[in-house]
């Protein structure tokens, strides 16, 4: 019976850490791709420095 509780731990604890790493990874990609597009949309729409676009990505760095 202990040795069905482990397993059942280990399973749950790997479930979680798996989880965490995902989401952690789909962050990263988001936050990535929302660079990305402000990057592009700077270059293409010419924007002044103090445009609210950088400030809110200074913000969040």
């Amino acid at each position: 019976m202990m040795a069905v509780l482990v397993v059942m731990v280990v399973v749950i604890i790997m479930v979680v850490v798996m989880t965490v790493v995902v989401m952690a990874i789909v962050v990263m990609a988001v936050m990535a791709m929302v660079v990305v597009t402000v990057v592009v949309l700077e270059g293409t729409l010419q924007a002044p420095p103090g445009s609210c676009r950088c400030e809110v990505l200074n913000s969040w760095l």
